[in-house]
This record gives C-alpha cells, structure tokens and sequence, in this order.
C-alpha cells in the first residue's frame, strides 16, 4: 500500500510538473514514526483543489501540464490507504510556484 502512495503522488508530481521541472521525494524518521514529503515546482494548486485533495471530496481530475488525463481514483485509494494506516494527507501549494505533499505513518 505505501509503495502504491509514493508511486501515485509521483505520478501526480510529473503530471503537474512542466519539463525541465524539479521533484524531490524524502523522508525524515524519528521515534514517532516516518515522514513522506513529495515536492514539485509545478503548476500549483488553488485552495479550492487543495481542499478537495485533502479531505477526499471529488473524484474529478484536471489534465496534466502535456495534456495528460485520469480518473481521480488515484487519491480516493491514497486516502483509502493512509487510512489503515492512521496516517493523513497533508498538501501545501502555490498556483505557479509548486506543490508539497506530506504524510506520516506512525510507528
């Protein structure tokens, strides 16, 4: 399940990212458990989307920054798999300027 959030959130950072553009992906582990974080200079988010991407309430997509297309179903079954976790998606984002993805799993 972890594997397939890092891999859709990827995806997603790609998709949103123009050439040329920047993704990192790290981690940070201590005693409480593991932090993910996903960073992209891409298109951004406005708060409307980051609103609909963290608490679950659309399942409508928007094309990629080469016209890519999908279904949305990508970040129910993130959600759905954090949530066995006890863990939740965290977004931070700037139209233009890039977007930021986190989550914990607790140890």
């Amino acid at each position: 399940m972890l594997s397939s959030v890092i891999r859709n959130l990827t995806s997603n950072a790609i998709k949103f990212t123009p050439n040329r553009g920047t993704i990192s992906i790290q981690t940070q582990a201590d005693n409480t458990g593991a932090l993910f974080i996903i960073t992209d200079n891409g298109v951004g988010m406005t708060a409307e989307q980051i609103e609909a991407v963290q608490s679950n309430t659309s399942n409508t997509s928007s094309q990629g920054t080469n016209g890519e297309g999908g279904s949305g179903i990508g970040l129910q079954l993130i959600h759905q798999f954090l949530a066995k976790h006890e863990a939740h998606l965290e977004v931070e984002s700037h139209l233009k300027q890039g977007t930021t993805v986190c989550f914990r799993i607790p140890s």
